[in-house]
């Protein structure tokens, strides 16, 4: 309501009209100011949570989340570097509490799982966390970013396209990636301390499992990095498969089969280039070359006391390369 003047001079309330309310229009101007100064880049702050835990929250203003989650990446490195670092008098302490090194490993692998979860979560958080609407978001325009990004992390550069669900997916892929190399670098500096059968034939597997991760993650983590590109250069793959599939067909409508390869010609190179790479790796490096490549490995593992990676190789040396076994 108002105040007005009639005709005769009297003073009277009226109603504001709803469709030109009075002095609605600064106070219009103002929220929607105040929206632009709340929106906040949701690709930045996941990225900020993946170099520091809690720093897209801290960048959303959600204080007390940022902080708890840089408590959990405190934690996260230093559990383990107090184990590792002290790992023969804390292994030697809990001996007499009939605790063997095997179900440390096991609490150790479990803490750094765990710890790889929370760190996806605090990311993936902070990316939904800065915006009402993050399905809006339509990405980074910078086809180089994403590339670099999903080079250094698997997923990373989906995220910055604004494809945070295919970037979580690939996330997982590099949580997997990281558990082998984690698995890799603690089993071989704990190798020389582990004294019972029991603690090396778990930690073995252990290391097994972690070898055989290995080129299924590279092979997506390249994946990864395609995929970020292709996106980041036609927005038109951040639409749903049907969507795509429509589009498909009207390209061949209207330009023919020719219309169709123009948008494929990246996705051929790629698969040129993997059938020339494959195709000069069997001339310059033949099955004998990977043979004695495994033979090495087989003779450098039984040196170390290990029994069930041998067996794994000289196994897959008779099923690939019949005749080549070495015991």
């Amino acid at each position: 309501m108002a105040k007005k003047v009639d005709i005769r001079g009297e003073t009277v309330w009226v109603l504001n009209d709803l469709g030109e309310p009075s002095g609605s229009e600064p106070r219009r101007s103002q929220a929607s100011r105040s929206d632009r100064l709340l929106e906040r880049n949701p690709a930045l702050a996941f990225s900020l949570s993946v170099l520091i835990w809690g720093g897209g929250q801290f960048y959303n203003r959600q204080w007390q989340l940022g902080v708890l989650y840089f408590l959990f990446m405190v934690n996260f490195y230093l559990f383990p570097a107090v184990i590792l670092g002290y790992w023969e008098p804390i292994t030697t302490g809990l001996r007499t509490l009939d605790v063997t090194a095997s179900e440390i490993l096991v609490t150790l692998g479990i803490f750094f799982v765990g710890g790889l979860l929370v760190w996806i979560i605090n990311a993936v958080h902070a990316y939904y966390g800065a915006a009402d609407e993050p399905a809006a978001f339509e990405g980074v325009k910078n086809p180089l970013l994403p590339a670099i990004c999903s080079l250094l992390l698997p997923g990373w550069g989906q995220v910055l396209n604004g494809q945070a669900r295919k970037g979580a997916c690939f996330l997982l892929v590099a949580m997997a990636g990281l558990f082998a190399i984690a698995a890799l670098l603690v089993i071989s500096f704990l190798w020389p301390t582990l004294d019972t059968a029991i603690d090396r034939r778990f930690a073995e597997g252990m290391l097994f499992v972690a070898v055989l991760l290995v080129p299924p993650v590279l092979l997506v983590w390249g994946g990864s990095v395609y995929d970020a590109v292709k996106v980041c250069v036609d927005p038109m793959k951040k639409q749903p498969i049907r969507i795509r599939m429509e589009s498909a067909v009207n390209r061949m409508r209207m330009a023919g089969w020719r219309g169709f390869f123009r948008r494929a010609e990246l996705t051929v190179m790629f698969s040129l280039y993997l059938v020339f790479s494959l195709t000069l790796s069997r001339y310059y490096f033949p099955q004998d070359y990977y043979a004695a490549l495994l033979k090495e490995l087989q003779a450098q593992t039984a040196r170390q006391q290990m029994v069930v990676i041998p067996r794994r190789i000289d196994r897959l040396l008779q099923t690939i390369f019949p005749g080549q076994s070495h015991h």
